[in-house]
């Protein structure tokens, strides 16, 4: 699955062309099936969805292309299945700028910092194993601020 897929849910619920609903297909097939049908009965409804789709699908790129780029400058690898490039990409969740400095950091922490062995040592000293997310988001954000103020040329921009 990639981000120009649509699921056979919401494909039937919009186009009523009994896709298996447990799937996703690709947005130029389901498109090529739907322009299948034109001139047909209800025509103008079919065509008002496919160009929401439409719409929702040229979104999705172009969040990727912008996202690509701005990656490029800081030199972070674009990874598609990324809980954080996903939700962005797919959805918009977030703002760019904050997709982007957040996998800056963990550029950082990971090449620079041994960050898993840190977040390792952090649980023994406390000796505490379980986490909540926001816990481990803010030991990861301060020891980035640390590290970045003893090494500024590292500070996100």
């Amino acid at each position: 699955m990639n981000y120009y897929t649509v699921s056979g849910v919401n494909i039937n619920k919009f186009f009523n062309l009994g896709f298996n609903e447990r799937k996703y297909y690709d947005w130029d097939e389901v498109r090529g099936k739907v322009l299948e049908m034109e001139g047909g009965y209800g025509w103008d409804e079919l065509e008002k969805n496919l160009v929401n789709f439409q719409e929702v699908i040229d979104g999705r790129k172009r969040r990727e292309r912008q996202l690509k780029s701005e990656f490029d400058k800081y030199g972070i690898k674009f990874i598609p299945h990324s809980y954080l490039i996903r939700n962005y990409v797919m959805y918009g969740r977030r703002t760019k700028k904050e997709v982007v400095r957040r996998m800056y950091m963990m550029k950082i922490l990971y090449e620079k910092c041994d960050i898993l062995d840190k977040w390792e040592k952090n649980k023994v000293e406390k000796g505490q194993q379980v986490y909540t997310f926001e816990e481990k988001d803010k030991f990861y954000e301060d020891y980035y601020k640390e590290f970045v103020k003893n090494n500024p040329r590292y500070k996100f921009r």
